[in-house]
């Protein structure tokens, strides 16, 4: 029988934490995904929509400059963030909000950039695009419609993200999906109202 204790860590991990989570293979290397990524003044160049800006604080300062401690001024959609530097590692980049609530301490979300070797492509990288909300309101970014639209936001910017580091195709053009994939492959059949998201998007944060 489950102790209370494990009952209450159970309930704490579905209702206070959420993770939405999306990944992307990208025919290059490691250090050379890593490298493109960090070039934050180059995005308007290869995509628009989700990520408007990402801004080193101080100004003058590069993506491949920050350390944990520093911070940033983003523009992601229609909200200004302040975030925090986690890591700015070999292989992964982390910020910490704030979002808006996060001084009553009721949500906070943890962006997170992976860069990992491919474990069926070598010299290719698998891309990892996630956040992890936590906090009393973490549970509405569960839900079909916030996660829906997140999901698809995230997949947005990895497709334009992957077309400029392999074929170079800036923002407004059309990539060449050599695979024949498209954004339903990953966010279900459609992505009208009445078709739920996988839920191999939203994990647990165990």
């Amino acid at each position: 029988m489950e102790t209370a204790s494990g009952l209450w860590g159970r309930i704490k991990r579905t209702v206070w934490e959420t993770k939405v989570h999306s990944e992307i293979e990208i025919a290059k290397n490691v250090e050379g995904v890593r490298e493109k990524f960090l070039q934050f003044d180059l995005i308007p160049q290869y995509h628009s929509g989700f990520i408007l800006s990402l801004t080193p604080m101080p100004l003058g300062k590069t993506g491949a400059e920050l350390v944990p401690g520093d911070r940033m001024h983003n523009k992601l959609g229609g909200i200004v963030a302040r975030p925090t530097i986690l890591e700015n590692s070999p292989t992964a980049f982390r910020w910490r909000g704030p979002w808006p609530y996060t001084y009553l301490n009721l949500l906070c979300g943890w962006h997170t950039f992976k860069f990992e070797p491919s474990k069926t492509n070598p010299g290719h990288t698998l891309f990892t695009h996630e956040e992890t909300f936590t906090g009393p309101l973490a549970w509405v970014m569960g839900l079909e419609t916030p996660n829906r639209k997140t999901l698809v936001k995230f997949y947005k910017y990895n497709t334009d993200f992957r077309a400029w580091v392999e074929e170079g195709v800036m923002n407004g053009e059309s990539a060449n999906a050599e695979d024949g994939e498209d954004m339903s492959d990953h966010v279900g059949e459609s992505l009208s109202k009445d078709k739920p998201v996988p839920l191999i998007t939203i994990k647990e944060v165990k």
